[in-house]
């Protein structure tokens, strides 16, 4: 037995004309903005014109505008979210000391071979090189040719 499978689901139906059921109902609000001030200026007035072209065009945006290809409606909380919430953050400090981290000093030179039991694998041979210091990486590109018999030993 087959059965059909939906498609296009995050397409909303068209029950209005062309327009969407919460189109529709956005529309509404905003005509309703609309009469509001028609009746508090008493009819066509240059302080109705005023604010109703800007409330039309607003209620129009959140109707019919996309961002990120997904309704301006269903993303206006994240927005808000967005423009609410600070940008950056600032350190409190509660009066305790800051750590400190303490300098290890090199204990042998640099290019001593290291202990065979600690880098018996190829995993062990990139670890020690990680672990060297700078001053001793530098040592190691200038020596050049000793640096690949030193290499070589490990």
């Amino acid at each position: 037995m087959q059965y059909s499978v939906p498609q296009f689901i995050e397409i909303e139906d068209k029950i209005i004309g062309p327009l969407t059921l919460k189109q529709f109902l956005i529309l509404v609000a905003g005509a309703l903005f609309c009469f509001f001030y028609w009746s508090i200026f008493g009819g066509p007035s240059v302080f109705f014109f005023i604010l109703a072209i800007p409330t039309m065009g607003f209620f129009a945006i959140i109707a019919f505008a996309k961002f990120n290809g997904r309704p301006l409606m269903s993303n206006i909380a994240g927005l808000y979210k967005f423009y609410a919430t600070p940008r950056f953050r600032v350190f409190l400090m509660t009066g305790e000391k800051p750590l400190t981290m303490l300098k290890k000093q090199a204990e042998s030179p640099a290019l001593e071979r290291p202990n065979a039991g600690l880098v018996a694998s190829r995993l062990h041979k990139l670890a020690y090189l990680l672990d060297q210091k700078t001053a001793e990486e530098e040592r190691l590109i200038h020596v050049g040719k000793g640096k690949e018999r030193w290499l070589n030993q490990i």
